[in-house]
């Protein structure tokens, strides 16, 4: 029969049993406390706990202990509970000193209102101890016990079953530096049938190593630099815990202003990590994690994070310190704030959206969505299909192979978008931009823009400022809609725009290779029309168009439309009209390109006045040469050439309404030469110029001829030119011509 026990004196270890409450205390000394489980050895030994300290041994019965309180206080106190298999609540607190506590393998069962441990559960009287474990201050070494198999529990309306671990006490007080390893393997179940957490610690001030076990853990650190290891379960830490302990949310708490560089190292669970004010350092395995940082608060700095993070979806946010964080294939949602951000090995379909700061970020070979702020970022991105979006920083941007999307609200950036079909959008700033070889989209803002767009079929829209834009091989359409655009189309069928009417300053268009459309704008053009069969439209403005180099044998069509134009053909037949034939296209308008701000290109052909003065030159083709309204001089050069100091290339046809007064000349070869209206002077040429035609129109004309020339006296009073050797002299008007020889 078991004797009801008063309180003992074992030398300086006080205990007592009163109703059904063991009590153990320490003397503040170094105490040696252990308790162990006898029930299962004989008489007399069976059905009892051994209590063994450092002042002597004395055996309780088993069955009338209803609760464990053991108090080291002061002291360096080993306390042993590994081998006491107890079923009742438990609480060790080994206060002040350097204590190591050993753990069972129970649990205890918190109170959501207040975070206190609850009684034994009248549920099921068989659910093992509820176990509260304190270090206290000084620096303790804490182990929870081992529980290999899972133990069925049935938790309340409100809280959850777990063992509670506190470094220090409960309230933060104590600053040792704390060892705690946490139970392994223990899971715990509701009435549903669902896994719930199986442990809590929580440690106080120090630099504490917490070593959570395999369970399913919620850690709870405050100030120090902790050190806290964890391993295949689900955890819950906080690093930078103020305030009271909420069993409901233990992870809410972690706006620390303490400063204290923390470091958690886990496993391949599915973590949730918050982290305080400090630099902190967080490591964690393959599965879904959870890491937050320190939010912003006025006045108080943010340490520098490094989180690195293994293949599972993970969810990162950060606060305004210079943070790295490295995630590997899973689809990994990153937030980081202010400050200078290095995002990297980010492999899987990533989230990241980063602050003002100066970020680097890193990705790889899928479709990410990147978003950065005002700060000078350097984003790289392998390959997949990218949607990037920057602020007003001197960004770089450089992506793989897929078909990107990059938007730039401004800065100086530089961007180079790949090989894949991009659309690239820089609303203001200086860009530099290069694409490969896909059909690219690219539209600009204001500022002076450098944009190269590579091999493909690309659309280029730049909108103000002296840009320079280079098309790439391929058919491109590359659209200026203002500003001293300077625009090479290289290979391919090219479109080039300067501007149209609305633009009054000077470009320059290269069409490159091929067959190629220029128009320039309303100011002193210089449009080149390269290789190929290409079409040049001066529009306003005092131009110079030419259609190739005298190696160009494509056949080019030179309209200068308004202003003193200079055209300029090549070795082809070409044709040039200084003025503006009717047969050119109706207007055009081309739409803004959608960047704000950017004004629609509007194309309007128009003829010129008779105050402007032009010049035609031809070259070796058989060329056509059209004057305007104005003093004109059209020189064909070699070949068999046409030349009209009016619209009208017909031989005595009557005269139109042209009355400049045109110079023609034909150059060698057999050319037709008619003038307009005015007063015109005709010269057939010389030498190698034979058999040609010339018809002086309307006005006072002079027309000289070669050799074996047909002349047609017009409807003035002409003077004509001739060796009489071979030529044929035709009247077409009623008035007599005045003749004389070279």
């Amino acid at each position: 029969m078991a004797e009801q026990l008063d309180q003992r004196q074992l030398l300086t270890v006080t205990w007592n049993l009163i109703g059904g409450a063991l009590t153990v205390t320490g003397d503040g000394n170094a105490n040696y406390i252990a308790l162990y489980d006898f029930s299962n050895l004989p008489a007399p030994f069976a059905g009892n706990e051994m209590l063994v300290t450092s002042d002597g041994t004395a055996m309780i019965p088993k069955g009338s202990i209803q609760s464990v309180s053991i108090q080291g206080l002061g002291g360096d106190d080993y306390i042993d509970l590994s081998l006491s298999n107890l079923t009742v609540a438990t609480t060790v607190d080994g206060g002040a000193g350097n204590d190591q506590i050993l753990g069972s393998h129970g649990d205890i069962h918190l109170n959501p209102l207040n975070g206190q441990p609850l009684g034994p559960n009248t549920s099921n009287p068989s659910t093992p101890a509820h176990e509260t474990l304190m270090g206290g201050d000084g620096n303790d070494t804490i182990t929870a016990g081992n529980a290999a198999q899972p133990i069925p529990f049935v938790a309340s309306t409100f809280g959850f079953a777990q063992d509670l671990i506190i470094g220090d006490q409960p309230n933060g007080v104590g600053n040792g530096n704390d060892s705690i390893v946490g139970s392994d393997a223990l899971v715990l179940y509701d009435d549903q049938g669902n896994a719930i957490d199986s442990s809590a610690i929580l440690n106080g001030g120090g630099n504490d190593t917490i070593d959570a076990g395999g369970g399913s853990d919620i850690i709870m650190s405050r100030s120090g630099n902790d050190s806290i290891s964890l391993f295949s379960g689900n955890d819950v830490v906080n690093t930078g815990g103020v305030g009271n302990w909420n069993p409901n949310a233990p992870y809410k708490n972690a706006n620390s202003l303490l400063v204290d560089n923390d470091t958690v190292v886990g496993g391949n669970g599915n973590s949730v990590v918050s982290l305080g004010s400090g630099t902190d350092s967080v490591t964690l395995g393959n599965g879904n994690n959870t890491v937050s940082g320190f939010s912003p608060v006025a006045g108080v700095p943010d340490g520098n994070k490094t989180i690195a993070l293994g293949d599972g979806n993970n969810v990162v946010n950060t606060g305004n310190g210079n943070d790295t964080v490295t995630a590997g294939n899973g689809n990994n949602n990153i937030n980081v704030d202010s400050g200078g951000n290095l995002v990297s090995n980010v492999v899987g379909q990533n989230s990241v959206t980063v602050g003002n700061g100066a970020n680097t970020i890193t990705a790889g070979n899928s479709n990410d969505t990147i978003t950065a702020g005002n700060g000078g970022n350097r984003i790289t991105d392998a390959g997949g299909n990218n949607s990037i979006s920057t602020g007003l920083g001197p960004d770089s941007i450089s992506t793989g192979s897929g078909n990107d999307t990059i938007v730039s609200t401004g800065g100086n950036d530089t961007i180079n978008a790949g090989d894949g079909t991009n659309r690239v959008t820089v609303l203001a700033g200086n860009a530099n931009i290069t694409t490969g070889s896909g059909s690219d989209s690219i539209a600009t803002g204001a500022g002076d823009d450098t944009i190269r767009s590579g091999s493909g079929n690309d659309t280029v829209n730049s909108c103000t400022g002296n840009d320079s834009i280079d098309g790439g091989d391929g058919n491109d359409q590359l659209i200026s809609a203002g500003g001293g655009a300077t625009i090479f189309g290289g290979a391919g069928n090219d479109l080039l725009v300067g501007g149209g009417v609305l633009n009054t300053v000077p470009v320059s268009l290269d069409g490159g290779a091929d067959n190629d459309t220029l128009y320039g704008g309303n100011g002193g053009d210089n449009l080149n029309g390269g290789s190929g069969n290409d079409v040049l439209y001066g529009l306003g403005g005092d131009d110079l168009l030419v259609g190739g180099s005298d190696l160009d044998t494509g056949s080019d069509t030179l309209y200068g439309n308004a202003g003193n134009d200079t055209l300029r053909g090549g070795a082809g037949n070409d044709r040039l009209d200084v003025g503006g034939d009717p047969g050119q296209p109706v207007a055009t308008v081309i739409p803004p390109s959608g960047v704000p701000g950017c004004p629609p290109v509007i194309i309007t052909p128009s003829a010129d006045s008779p105050n402007n003065t032009n010049l035609a030159t031809g070259s070796y083709g058989n060329d056509t040469l059209v004057g305007g309204l104005g003093n004109d001089t059209l020189m064909g050069e070699d070949g068999n050439d046409s030349v009209a100091g009016g619209f009208n290339l017909v031989l005595g046809a009557p005269t139109g309404t042209n009355w400049g007064n045109d110079s023609l000349s034909g150059g060698n070869g057999s050319d037709t030469l008619v003038g307009g209206a005015g007063n015109d002077s005709i010269d057939g040429g010389v030498g190698l110029s034979i058999l040609d035609q010339m018809d002086g129109g309307g006005g006072n004309n002079l027309i000289t001829g070669g050799v074996w020339d047909t002349i047609y006296a017009g409807f003035g009073f002409d003077t004509i030119v001739s060796s009489l050797f071979g030529d044929t002299f035709i009247r077409t008007g009623p008035n007599p011509w005045v003749f004389r020889t070279p």
